[in-house]
């Protein structure tokens, strides 16, 4: 939403001042624009590695790689319980929303032409 008012003023109208407000996502709504679609985690940490350039022959060198270099506790979790169990990687994040519409912005502004 936008509204913009001009005040002219000055000999023969000729310069102006105007008020701008700019208001996104007024009514504050918190829309789902986006779902998670990956299956499987390696996956989605594959992509990511393979767009830096790294690729890996099989799933056992994806994950021994991210074993090695630090990932985080929770993903190093991940890969061991699963690998251990011989259950497939599904992850539980599929098909639930992962983005949102932004919250609400308002914006002020004037400008003066002459």
């Amino acid at each position: 939403m936008n509204l913009s008012h001009r005040y002219r003023f000055g000999r023969d109208a000729r310069f102006s001042l105007i008020g701008e407000i700019n208001a996104i996502n007024v009514f504050n709504e918190n829309n789902v624009t986006g779902v998670f679609n990956r299956i499987d985690a390696v996956n989605i940490i594959g992509t990511t590695l393979a767009a830096q350039g790294i690729n890996f022959t099989s799933e056992v060198d994806a994950i021994n790689y991210l074993l090695t270099k630090g990932i985080s506790n929770e993903a190093q979790q991940f890969f061991k319980t699963n690998q251990a169990s011989g259950l497939p990687r599904a992850d539980g994040r599929y098909g639930l929303p992962n983005t949102f519409q932004a919250g609400r912005q308002i914006r002020f502004g004037f400008r003066f032409l002459f």
